[in-house]
């Protein structure tokens, strides 16, 4: 899981954090797009 995190965070310029991982944010691909889709979006 923390190389998917690092290959996200370095690809979209994100610091994604360790209270985010969870598995709302990442059941899924679907939930994983989500979730970068509201970080880069600023929200």
């Amino acid at each position: 899981m923390s190389s998917v995190l690092a290959v996200i965070e370095e690809q979209k310029g994100i610091q994604i954090e360790m209270s985010d991982v969870t598995l709302e944010n990442f059941d899924s691909l679907s939930r994983i797009l989500a979730f970068v889709d509201r970080q880069t979006a600023g929200g």
